[in-house]
């Protein structure tokens, strides 16, 4: 894969620093009703697990590319992180 010119990088870490910033909320907001299912159902919800794996795949993902561990551009410029419902136990 050819790396990005050096302003165009600069374009795409701002656009996904804002990416990473706004998943904090999302984070925020799966702690929560993962918290309330846990008090009222007795577990987890299941697909919140495996989309939460997913979505920390993302964030790290964000990261790599945010600190030049990594050239590769994460979603939507490649596939969104996927982690199999049996890792997720």
């Amino acid at each position: 894969m050819d790396k990005d010119p050096i302003l165009l990088r600069l374009f795409y870490a701002i656009g996904f620093f804002v990416v990473y910033r706004l998943l904090d909320v999302v984070v925020v907001i799966i702690t929560i009703v993962q918290f309330a299912h846990q008090l009222f159902i007795g577990e987890p919800h299941a697909d919140l697990v495996v989309f939460g794996r997913n979505l920390a795949a993302y964030i790290a993902q964000i990261a790599n590319y945010l600190f030049w561990s990594s050239d590769e551009k994460p979603f939507p410029f490649s596939d969104w992180p996927s982690v199999n419902r049996e890792e997720s136990h």
